[in-house]
């Protein structure tokens, strides 16, 4: 399996660059890890300065070169090289270099699937138990049942009651302020001393 990987740079000149004699480009890229590829590429040559030049100038320049991508390779089987190399002369001051990086003898590493068997991370199940908790209390919250007084000592009223369920930062007081009544009268539907976390209160509330 192969894969080119295309790279551009510009190399600024300190003098106008008439014309390219020569030129040639190594490199030490390298696998990293699984999935990095990290090196440098060496341009060298020398170019005329005006087309009336006799003496030509020398140049030497290194470009870094790093890139992490999707795949995961293994680097027993990767081969790396250069599978284009050209260049152009921008505005008589840069020259641009296009080069196209061959990954060879590819092997992509495989994540390794047990089938049948799911496994899900810790954020995932709590987030699956609190989607749950959210139902639940939506359902909880739209239920709104009358019931005869002698539950309680009402005399023979009517009582609506809400049914609550406890959160994180509920408390008693929190619950009686919330839903404006007083403690005897959730004491008389619900054992207080048995509530926890999750746990289904009465709220009761007389209709005159």
């Amino acid at each position: 399996m192969k894969k080119i990987i295309p790279f551009t740079s510009d190399i600024e000149f300190s003098t106008k660059i008439f014309e390219i004699n020569s030129i040639s480009l190594e490199h030490d890229l390298k696998l990293k890890n699984d999935n990095l590829i990290k090196g440098e590429f060496i341009v060298t040559g020398d170019y005329k300065v005006t087309s009336s030049s006799f003496n030509n100038e020398s140049f030497i320049q290194t470009l870094p070169f790093e890139i992490v991508t999707s795949d995961l390779y293994d680097p027993n089987t990767l081969e790396i090289d250069i599978d284009d190399f050209s260049y152009e002369i921008i505005d008589e001051e840069v020259l641009r270099v296009n080069i196209n990086v061959l990954l060879n003898g590819v092997k992509l590493i495989k994540e390794e699937i047990v089938p049948d068997i799911k496994i899900e991370s810790d954020e995932r199940k709590v987030a699956l138990e609190k989607e749950d908790q959210e139902k639940e209390e939506e359902k909880a919250s739209q239920e709104e049942i009358k019931v005869i007084s002698d539950i309680g000592s009402f005399n023979e009223e009517y009582v609506t009651y809400n049914v609550h369920i406890v959160r994180d930062d509920d408390t008693i007081d929190k619950i009686c302020k919330d839903y404006k009544v007083k403690l005897s009268e959730i004491e008389k539907y619900n054992d207080i001393s048995e509530i926890t976390l999750g746990s289904k209160i009465i709220i009761p509330y007389v209709n005159e």
